[in-house]
């Protein structure tokens, strides 16, 4: 396997709320399983099971998606950027090995296994100091992450590959890659880690996608990783992952008034933290992703104001049904 692409010093990626989700439209949103066959809403989900789909609808084709997104010669998927080109990005490389996941479940292809165990490889081989990094500079509204950063939503979902490649081969050394991914998220940001007080109340960590100063608190990218944690104490039921899924759960439920904006859901806090007051509406696709979330996470324990925000942000996505 091969290291991450070598960086390049004095370049940066600025990608605005928009221009970012229209790339996620193939890095991320619709990897796995959706609803049953004729439920009402294309948005309403299964039970979440650590063992079988990943979050969200089914999917025939990859994030493999040229020339945004390319596969390379290695087979580990490469995102292009502007101004600096091809780039190896951890959560689109975890996203196809999960897409494969789902391939395989649904038509149980030997190639698409092969996927699986050669992204989850990757991981094993490419993880550093328990994280995976971005070798390149990204910009999020004004808020800089300097190289090489690494990101919450990139363990969580590393954890939810390697979980599901454990469990197709029992393999020690997925599980153990997947237990040292904890460590990042267990230590504050300040520190060099990617857990936050959420808004200075210690007693709600939230997991950092991004972890800027000041906060920016990305909400799709915590849930992700809440469902990284959750997967990961379904093989690792002594870790910490349970613990600090069930912490982050009690996060998300005081956090969710903050992101509802008269029905819609803002991508992040930044309107907060920075005190721009201009809040950063999700798009159509991020308020569908976090529908998703919300279901899944509510499926594992019910709980009403998931239900509740699921419902309200579904009701006002343009196109969804009524």
């Amino acid at each position: 396997m091969t290291s991450l692409m070598p960086r390049r010093r004095g370049t940066s990626v600025r990608v605005s709320v928009v221009a970012w989700s229209v790339t996620l439209v193939l890095l991320s949103a619709w990897l796995a399983v959706g609803p049953p066959k004729g439920a009402a809403s294309p948005l309403r989900s299964v039970r979440y099971n650590p063992a079988g789909y990943y979050v969200g609808p089914v999917q025939a084709h990859s994030n493999i998606d040229p020339p945004s997104i390319i596969l390379g010669a290695d087979g580990i998927p490469l995102v292009q950027y502007p101004g600096i080109g091809y780039r190896e990005n951890p959560v689109t490389a975890e996203q196809y090995g999960l897409w494969a996941y789902g391939a395989f479940l649904q038509q149980h292809d030997r190639k698409a296994r092969d996927i699986v165990l050669h992204v989850s490889d990757w991981l094993v081989g490419t993880q550093k100091r328990a994280r995976w990094v971005y070798d390149f500079d990204f910009v999020l509204h004004n808020l800089r992450l300097a190289q090489p950063w690494s990101s919450a939503m990139a363990q969580g979902q590393a954890m939810s590959l390697l979980e599901r490649a454990y469990r197709l081969t029992k393999k020690a050394k997925y599980r153990a890659a997947a237990l040292k991914a904890l460590a990042p998220l267990g230590r504050n940001v300040a520190s060099g880690g990617l857990r936050r007080c959420f808004f200075a109340n210690c007693a709600h960590p939230f997991f950092e996608e991004y972890p800027t100063n000041p906060p920016s608190y990305v909400l799709n990218g915590f849930m992700y990783t809440l469902i990284g944690l959750y997967d990961l104490a379904s093989i690792a039921p002594r870790s910490k992952a349970k613990a600090m899924y069930e912490a982050g759960r009690k996060t998300l439920e005081a956090a969710l008034p903050k992101y509802d904006i008269d029905g819609l859901a803002s991508y992040d806090l930044t309107h907060l933290t920075t005190h721009s007051g201009r809040p950063a509406i999700a798009s159509a696709m991020y308020q569908a992703i976090h529908v998703y979330l919300l279901r899944a996470l509510d499926s594992l324990k019910p709980n009403r104001r998931f239900r509740y925000y699921a419902s309200r942000w579904e009701a006002n996505i343009p196109g969804a049904p009524q």
